[in-house]
């Protein structure tokens, strides 16, 4: 294998969501997230790169504050997003995202009283390095929200 080829950073992750407007109320309002570059993307070049007769999307670049992680929210309008149920923890493939946080404590309870579902409390993890909770976005998502623990 060629050794000069190698992955330099992960540029971004790409979540399909169903309405992006009410996703950018969870990833930016509850989460804090910063807006970047969006729009509407269509033409022969998106057809062919994607290899999606006659696609439509909407999307967004959301952020983080320290501005070294990009998430990439995609709505499709046209075709029509394929539903799915949500996946679980234990299924092949991406299950989840895992993103820093401050305050882990509050955001729990900000996002419960928002309504946003948790699959537990936060709970310092075994190592004690780190207080953890997983929770779901608008779509069913997971995401494993982590605050530091002090040395």
């Amino acid at each position: 294998m060629n050794q000069a080829c190698r992955v330099d950073n992960v540029r971004h992750v790409g979540i399909v969501v169903s309405d992006l407007g009410r996703a950018l109320s969870f990833y930016v309002g509850a989460l804090g997230m910063e807006l970047g570059s969006g729009g509407e993307e269509s033409g022969p070049e998106l057809e062919r790169i994607l290899g999606i007769a006659g696609v439509r999307i909407r999307t967004q670049k959301l952020l983080s504050k320290k501005r070294d992680t990009r998430i990439e929210l995609i709505e499709f309008l046209h075709p029509e997003r394929i539903s799915s149920p949500p996946k679980q923890i234990g299924s092949s493939g991406i299950t989840h995202i895992a993103i820093t946080v401050n305050d882990i404590d509050g955001l729990y309870r900000a996002m419960c009283a928002a309504g946003i579902e948790f699959v537990a409390p936060p709970e310092v993890a075994a190592s004690g390095v780190a207080k953890v909770s997983f929770c779901r976005d608008v779509d069913g998502n997971l995401l494993e929200l982590i605050e530091d623990c002090p040395a």
